[in-house]
């Protein structure tokens, strides 16, 4: 049940252990921090976190402190957007005006911002996989051609293709004497 969750933070992310399977979502101070840092704790949310630019944009370059600040705030979405793929590409289109920030790209900034304040969380959900694993052995591997070694495989999937395990194992180098009974054959 519910009570069964456990979890914590890692590098950043909150992850729960349930009993349906693993939840993963970014930490909720980072987008508390965001807005702060951008002044919008009073302004209203938005549906989606893109805008589409004018071309006639404030094209005039910022200041170094201002600058400054609309780099901190498109990395930290950029962050975010590692775990929230409903922001990925506004994040994109942030980052594309980092190396030289114009006064009209801070609208794209706060537009993002504005989401978060709407759209705070994003839980993606991992659930439990089926105990169904097949194995298959004996698959050729990759052959060393300096070594003249070859390696066999054990590969093991899920009924969903998930790739599991894999077991590799380094076989004598037999392909010298195979090329030469190859060759042997081959001139008579």
């Amino acid at each position: 049940g519910v009570d069964d969750a456990r979890g914590g933070k890692f590098w950043g992310r909150l992850v729960r252990h349930t009993c349906d399977g693993i939840e993963w979502e970014a930490d909720p101070e980072q987008v508390e921090s965001l807005i702060s840092e951008c002044g919008l704790e009073s302004a209203n949310g938005v549906d989606t976190p893109g805008v589409k630019i004018e071309v006639g944009e404030d094209v005039t370059p910022m200041s170094k402190v201002e600058s400054s600040r609309f780099r901190r705030g498109a990395a930290k979405v950029d962050y975010l957007s590692q775990d929230r793929v409903d922001i990925a590409f506004a994040s994109e289109e942030l980052s594309r005006h980092m190396a030289s920030p114009n006064v009209g790209d801070v609208v794209l900034l706060k537009r993002v911002v504005r989401y978060l304040k709407q759209y705070p969380r994003l839980v993606v959900k991992y659930p439990w996989q089926e105990d169904c694993t097949n194995w298959w052995e004996n698959v050729p591997g990759p052959t060393s051609l300096s070594s003249r070694f070859s390696f066999s495989c054990k590969l093991a999937a899920t009924a969903e293709h998930r790739c599991v395990g894999i077991r590799v194992n380094r076989q004598r180098p037999l392909v010298r004497n195979s090329l030469r009974r190859a060759r042997h054959w081959q001139m008579q």
